[in-house]
């Protein structure tokens, strides 16, 4: 239902704040469930250059939400959100924002690297810890079976 009012011929009926509400909240929806994008999306890059169709004297306002969504969207380190970021970063270079965008590609770059560098150590930690609770657990049991210290 949200989705329909954002599509032609729907959207020219609606006023700039009631569109603003509907990007903001299906941008919302989007990155909270990630499974939901493809459908999401293409209607909020559809209605990007389109935006002069809304009613109302509010259109730069409607644009700025599409940028500020596209943008929130753009940083999602989802796997989800992968196949849609060039289509993102194009939307907002139309939008002039291609500086942002670029940048934003960036910043999740960035946070994807730290993270998988974060779970590497995680995991040689754990690695290590297991391999001392394993030799820790052999001289338990030894200790158990034969009723004297470990040797």
């Amino acid at each position: 239902l949200l989705l329909d009012q954002l599509r032609p011929p729907e959207v020219s009926k609606l006023p700039g704040p009631v569109a603003i509400v509907l990007v903001n909240s299906l941008a919302s929806i989007a990155k909270k469930r990630s499974s939901l994008y493809g459908r999401v999306l293409p209607v909020l890059l559809a209605l990007g250059p389109n935006c002069d169709v809304i009613k109302g004297g509010q259109v730069a306002s409607v644009v700025h939400a599409l940028k500020n969504a596209f943008l929130s969207l753009l940083k999602s380190t989802d796997p989800v959100a992968v196949p849609w970021r060039e289509r993102l970063v194009s939307a907002l270079r139309t939008m002039n924002a291609g500086d942002v965008a670029e940048a934003a590609v960036r910043q999740v770059e960035r946070m994807i690297r730290n993270a998988e560098k974060d779970r590497a150590s995680h995991d040689s930690r754990l690695i290590k810890d297991d391999k001392m609770h394993g030799v820790e657990g052999v001289r338990k049991r030894s200790t158990q079976e034969n009723g004297n210290e470990p040797v």
